[in-house]
């Protein structure tokens, strides 16, 4: 194989497992670190109460502040996501207005089916976002 095909393979190595598998291991990996931390704590010389305190405060700190990043990051992609729709729909508008109004520099009998295409079009781009999508409309389909 060429070096092509291992920096391929390299980089798509998880993409061919399933994602459940994945997921066992994970869970896996982490039950038996999280197990391992407690057997070491419970053999460990005894420790003062505010020190353990103190070590639980922490980590709790760093745990919330993680979930909060986590928050944040899942909202920013949300709010990219969102913009990027609102802008695609925007530009599918004003291309489908461009077209509507260059249709006028054509001679009346192609205005007409072009004018009749683009209302029967924008019909049908106006079912697709309907909130209870029926195909069957949308396609023509029987």
């Amino acid at each position: 194989m060429t070096p092509a095909v291992y920096i391929l393979l390299a980089k798509m190595f998880l993409f061919w497992i399933n994602e459940w598998f994945i997921t066992l291991v994970v869970l896996l990996i982490m039950f038996i670190g999280f197990e391992t931390g407690f057997r070491m704590g419970i053999k460990s010389p005894a420790v003062s109460d505010e020190k353990r305190r103190s070590v639980v405060t922490n980590f709790q700190v760093g745990l919330i502040s993680l979930l909060g990043l986590m928050i944040a990051f899942t909202f920013a992609m949300a709010v990219s996501r969102f913009d990027d729709g609102r802008t695609l729909l925007s530009e599918e508008t004003d291309a489908i207005e461009t077209a509507y109004y260059r249709c006028d520099l054509l001679p009346v009998s192609t205005r007409r089916q072009l004018h009749k295409a683009l209302r029967e079009y924008i019909d049908i781009r106006l079912l697709f976002y309907q909130p209870n999508l029926d195909e069957s409309k949308v396609f023509g389909c029987k």
